[in-house]
């Protein structure tokens, strides 16, 4: 319907406009175009050829940009949307009897391991040093 009503106003302005040039044709009011007339300026093409690089140059820039944003927004949404479905997907995935076991343990980083391993040494060295001063204070007889 709305197409319809387009091409009836359409329709209308071409004949409104044949109209008015007929009229115009018939009072004699015509218009020739005269070419000698005609000046062109000249043309710079040095200017011309700068403004062309430097606006092509931004323009190239700003599609990169927009690229880069488009592809590390895109990649985030993707990471953070994989986040959101892994477990789901797992849990369809696995079979049915072993859906409801309980987690198990999961292994330690080896940089938690380390630290962890680090840290009981010193207590152990810290107990020895102070076991030592224990002694040899009882053999001093000093408290």
């Amino acid at each position: 319907m709305i197409l319809y009503l387009i091409f009836i106003a359409s329709l209308l302005a071409i004949i409104v406009m044949i109209g008015i040039r007929i009229r115009q044709l018939r009072l004699g009011r015509t218009y020739t175009f005269n070419s000698e007339n005609l000046h062109f300026p000249d043309v710079n093409f040095a200017a011309l050829k700068n403004t062309v690089l430097f606006y092509s140059k931004y323009l190239g820039h700003r599609f990169v940009l927009i690229l880069l944003r488009l592809w590390i927004k895109g990649t985030y949404f993707l990471k953070r949307k994989a986040r959101v479905l892994e477990p789901k997907i797992r849990t369809l995935l696995t079979p049915k009897r072993r859906r409801h076991l309980p987690a198990r343990e999961s292994a330690v980083s080896h940089f938690l391991h380390n630290i962890s391993e680090y840290k009981k040494r010193i207590q152990r060295a810290h107990a020895y040093m102070k076991r030592q001063e224990e002694a040899k204070e009882k053999e001093t007889g000093t408290l």
